[in-house]
């Protein structure tokens, strides 16, 4: 078990658990005596457009949820999705495979939990991470923090 912690909350991580982050999160405390293991994958928005516009057909099968995503999604392990998360660990360990290996393992890891029990609310939660007006005002206000800014002037940039 995992803390991770962000501006407003503390999420405690179990295996098959998934936490959406974004700027400004991380991990607090290991909960066992052992070396804590987890797997980063970062997604960056040029990476989810691309994701999502390459299988938004197969994508569209899955009902669609527009409700704001949980902060934190259950997944039950299936071998199959085990076996890709393994795999996917393997590739990332090595660095004499060329990085389109990676992404191709990163897509079928997507995939497979876009079509598991919770795919729906993860589905929801890629969308969410996608939203790049989102992105661009908390980067905007990053940037910004503690001077005289005004609203207009984002909306310029």
């Amino acid at each position: 078990q995992i803390s991770w912690q962000n501006s407003s909350q503390t999420y405690d991580l179990d295996e098959g658990n998934m936490l959406p982050l974004r700027r400004g999160s991380y991990a607090v405390r290991c909960g066992t005596k052992e070396p804590c293991q987890l797997l980063w994958i970062p997604l960056p928005g040029s990476f989810l457009s691309t994701f999502l516009h390459r299988f938004g057909s197969l994508l569209s099968e899955i009902r669609r949820d527009n409700a704001t995503p949980k902060p934190l999604l259950i997944f039950n392990i299936s071998p199959i999705l085990s076996q890709s998360i393994q795999n996917l660990c393997a590739i990332l360990e090595r660095s004499d495979f060329p990085s389109v290996l990676t992404q191709l393992r990163i897509e079928e890891l997507l995939l497979l939990l876009a079509f598991s029990s919770q795919g729906t609310l993860f589905l929801s939660a890629l969308r969410h991470l996608g939203n790049r007006p989102e992105e661009r005002l908390q980067k905007f206000m990053e940037e910004n923090y503690l001077q005289g800014w005004k609203l207009s002037k984002f909306a310029r940039e």
